[in-house]
């Protein structure tokens, strides 16, 4: 996912501290949902009623909360594979 958001290589992810890593990953998370809200603003949300609008904004917004709290686990495990690929 941070290759892709941020157009990194390999060795540019690598070079990260482990920190700077999970902090990364945590936004590009939230950069994806701010791109579903604007293609759906786009698209369907000028025809919806607001208490659907309201819906879609608060599941919008628990996907980039509580989303990243479980998500620890799964950066952990990313780090370590990537860092074992590269021998460290």
């Amino acid at each position: 996912m941070i290759a892709s958001t941020y157009g990194w290589t390999h060795d540019e992810i690598l070079n990260l501290t482990y920190s700077q890593f999970r902090m990364y990953y945590q936004q590009s998370i939230k950069l994806a949902a701010r791109s579903q809200i604007l293609m759906l603003q786009a698209s369907s949300y000028p025809y919806m009623e607001m208490p659907a609008r309201m819906n879609v904004l608060k599941g919008l917004n628990r996907l980039t909360t509580e989303h990243i709290k479980p998500q620890k686990e799964v950066i952990n495990e990313t780090w370590a594979f990537l860092r074992k690929l590269r021998g460290l």
